[in-house]
């Protein structure tokens, strides 16, 4: 948390921490789950099981966040050009699947006329 970083690439770290400890907490709580079925402790699985759904919907809090823009964000702070880039490779792409497309529809109107 002391690094010189700008806000942006804090928040993409802090959210990449919380989803390291929250993927931790799952593999935990599946293990849990699984040993306390193995030995027929199946109240102790379904509340176990609980706790791992929690933690579940926690990381895709937090999956829901970075991909929601900070990423994003983040990206686009660190290597501005690269952004430039991809919205132009992006739009390139665009571009040619649009043509693909209507090369599509131009072949099947061909075939229909044969």
């Amino acid at each position: 948390m002391h690094e010189d970083l700008d806000d942006a690439a804090m928040d993409a770290c802090v959210i990449g921490g919380g989803q390291r400890a929250e993927h931790y907490e799952m593999a935990v709580y599946a293990t849990l789950v699984a040993w306390a079925r193995v030995m027929g402790h199946d109240q102790a699985a379904d509340l176990l099981e609980q706790n791992l759904d929690a933690e579940k919907a926690a990381d895709e809090k937090l999956n829901d966040l970075a991909e929601g823009g900070i990423n994003r964000e983040a990206a686009d702070v660190a290597h501005p050009r690269r952004e430039r880039e991809t919205r132009s490779r992006s739009t390139s792409i665009r571009a040619h699947s649009g043509r693909r497309e209507r090369a599509s529809v131009m072949d099947r109107r061909r075939r229909r006329k044969s």
